[in-house]
C-alpha cells in the first residue's frame, strides 16, 4: 500500500522527535545544568575553603600546646629538649623521628596533638606507646632552638623541602645558604605553620619561609645551622 505525500511527512517528522532532542529542548537541558552547577559548585568550593581554614586553625592550636610542653618538660633550657641518651639520638638521626616526640608526652593533651587535620598521609595516634610511630607525626623539630633566641624556629609543618628536594624522616643540617619551599602536594599546600622558640605561631608561605630561617640565622652569629628532626 502506498504512503501518501502527507503520510510520509508525518512519519518523517515523527522519526526526528523520537531520535533525539529538538534545539528549544536541549537549551533547556542545558540551561538546567549549568543551574544546578552554579548551585552546586560555590558550595563545594565553601565547603573545601572551610575545611582548610579549619585545618590551619587546629595546626596553629597543636603548635601553640607543642610549645607549652616543651616550656614544662626541658629542665634547663625551657625551649629545647636535649636528648642525652646516644643510642636514641642515633635512631632519631636514622629515621625514629617519633622517640623525640615521645619525651614530650607527659606534657601534651593527647597524640592527637603532633597530627595535623589536613595531613592527609599521616593518621592521628590513640597512644604515645602502642603502635606510635613516624607516620602519627605532622610537625619537624629543631634541635638547636634555644630560648636565648626567641626568634628561632623550633617546630614546624612537615611538609617543607629544601634545595628543591622534599626532605625524608631522619636528622636535616640546614644553614644560611639553604633554599627552603613547602611543597604543594601536602598540608597546606604551598602554605605551611612555624612554631617560633617565644612560643608564638606564624603561617607563612615559601618566601616566609625562608626569611623566618634567615633571620633565625641572624639572630647570633654562633648560630650557623639548625639540625630539623624531620618525621
Amino acid at each position: 500500500m502506498l504512503m501518501t505525500n502527507s503520510e510520509i511527512m508525518n512519519a518523517h517528522r515523527t522519526s526526528r522527535r523520537a531520535s533525539g532532542f529538538n534545539l528549544t529542548e536541549l537549551l533547556i537541558v542545558i540551561g538546567v545544568i549549568a543551574f544546578l552547577a552554579a548551585m552546586v559548585i560555590p558550595a563545594l568550593y565553601s565547603a573545601s575553603t572551610s575545611h582548610g581554614k579549619r585545618g590551619r586553625i587546629l595546626c596553629v592550636k597543636n603548635l601553640k600546646e607543642i610549645g607549652v610542653a616543651l616550656r614544662s618538660e626541658a629542665s634547663q633550657d625551657p625551649m629545647q629538649v636535649v636528648l642525652t641518651n646516644s643510642e636514641t639520638m642515633k635512631r632519631v638521626t636514622n629515621g625514629s623521628a617519633y622517640l623525640l616526640w615521645q619525651t614530650l608526652s607527659n606534657g601534651l593533651e593527647s597524640p592527637s596533638s603532633l597530627h595535623c587535620l589536613d595531613d592527609r598521609h599521616r593518621k592521628a595516634a590513640q597512644s604515645f606507646s602502642q603502635g606510635f610511630s613516624n607516620t602519627n607525626i605532622s610537625y619537624f623539630f629543631n634541635l638547636d632552638a634555644p630560648a636565648t633566641y626567641p626568634q628561632l624556629i623550633l617546630a614546624g609543618d612537615r611538609n617543607v623541602s629544601v634545595d628543591s628536594l622534599t626532605t625524608g624522616p631522619g636528622l636535616l643540617t640546614v644553614s644560611t645558604n639553604t633554599v627552603f619551599a613547602w611543597t604543594k602536594t601536602d598540608l597546606h599546600r604551598g602554605g605551611g605553620n612555624l612554631l617560633l622558640a617565644d612560643g608564638s605561631c606564624q603561617q607563612v608561605t615559601s618566601d616566609g619561609l625562608n626569611r623566618a630561617f634567615a633571620d633565625a640565622f641572624g639572630a647570633s652569629t654562633n648560630i650557623i645551622s639548625s639540625r630539623l628532626v624531620i618525621p
